[in-house]
């Protein structure tokens, strides 16, 4: 059962993370025809790890860690072969320069997972795990703050519009974690 304190913590978070992925008005942007998808699907991956993390925590004290973890990270891998069939060209038309940062972007994400993951079945607590693995969002934005020029991103350069938005979500992500450790 979540307490009252858990339910702000994750409604605060929540906002937080959308407010966070607020941008300004950009000045003659197109609209874009797949919003409704993009909404539709990002609902259902939300749903999905939901569910991933409840039966995380469920399962993982009858396995134990040491089989667990590993038969998860197996099966996922897996899984993801699934997808080739669903990709614009075969993954031999990709460029050969493109597959040292791919590789690099896949061991970071694979790192994540496998730390989120642990970290559920280690401390038995999927909703607290969540709210402060939102924080990354928080992260993210400051890293391109910080270092977006480098490549060329113009983001820090669109005012008090986005700004404001942002700063309200970082402020509710902070109430929202420190709601969870306290």
């Amino acid at each position: 059962p979540l307490t009252t304190k858990m339910w702000l913590a994750a409604a605060f978070a929540t906002v937080g993370v959308v407010l966070l992925n607020l941008s300004g008005k950009k000045q003659g942007a197109p609209k874009n025809p797949h919003v409704g998808f993009t909404i539709v699907t990002a609902a259902l991956a939300a749903l999905s790890y939901a569910v991933f993390d409840v039966l995380i925590q469920k399962w993982s004290p009858a396995w134990g860690l040491g089989r667990f973890l590993p038969i998860t990270m197996g099966l996922v891998g897996l899984y993801s072969f699934a997808l080739i069939p669903l990709f614009e060209k075969p993954l031999r038309t990709m460029p050969l320069a493109t597959w040292r940062p791919l590789g690099g972007a896949a061991l970071c994400m694979s790192s994540q997972a496998l730390l989120f993951v642990s970290t559920i079945a280690y401390f038995q607590n999927a909703a607290a795990a969540n709210v402060l693995y939102s924080v990354r969002g928080l992260l993210s934005i400051a890293a391109v703050w910080l270092f977006g020029h480098w490549f060329s991103n113009t983001e820090k350069e669109q005012g008090r519009e986005a700004l404001t938005p942002r700063l309200t979500g970082a402020l509710l992500m902070f109430v929202a974690v420190v709601l969870v450790v306290a």
